[in-house]
This record gives structure tokens, C-alpha cells and sequence, in this order.
């Protein structure tokens, strides 16, 4: 998912929940400071532990989220503001 705000504007990222495998090899959530995965990753995210509020340096964010099919967790509920 890319999100692209106005010049002037940066892109902040924070989770109200987070329960994935502990295994960062199946389940992940990656964040990229630009528009695709080929943008320099800010964040890898796995597990349980609440990742902490991500604030991007330009106006462009990237987030990629990998699953197998082998064993189920909640997820995650995130959201996004412009600062």
C-alpha cells in the first residue's frame, strides 16, 4: 500500500494493535521510505510487540505485508496521519 501526501507534508504511521507469528520469516509487516519496496525500508515489524509511532521522512510511504497460510493471528489495526 503506498500513501502519498502534499509536498510539504510527512507521513505517520502508528498501531493501536499488533499479533503476528514470532517468526519474522512468515509473517511481517514492512515499511519503505518512498513508494515501492525499493525504497530504503524504515521499519520490519513481526510478533506481538506494539511497533512504536513511524513518521517518514518525505511525502511518500510504502507498507508491504507478508503471510503464509500455515497459522492465523489477529493481525494488525494501524493508522496514518499527515504532519
Amino acid at each position: 500500500m503506498s500513501i502519498n501526501v502534499c509536498d510539504l507534508q510527512k507521513v505517520q504511521i502508528g498501531f493501536q494493535g499488533f499479533e503476528l507469528e514470532s517468526s519474522c520469516v512468515y509473517d511481517f509487516l514492512q515499511s519503505f521510505n518512498g513508494g515501492d519496496d525499493e525504497a530504503p525500508r524504515v521499519g520490519y515489524y513481526f510478533g506481538s510487540d506494539l511497533p512504536g509511532i513511524v513518521t517518514f521522512s518525505g511525502n511518500t510511504s510504502y507498507l508491504k505485508f507478508t503471510s503464509d497460510v500455515s497459522i492465523t493471528y489477529s493481525g494488525f489495526l494501524g493508522f496514518y496521519k499527515f504532519v
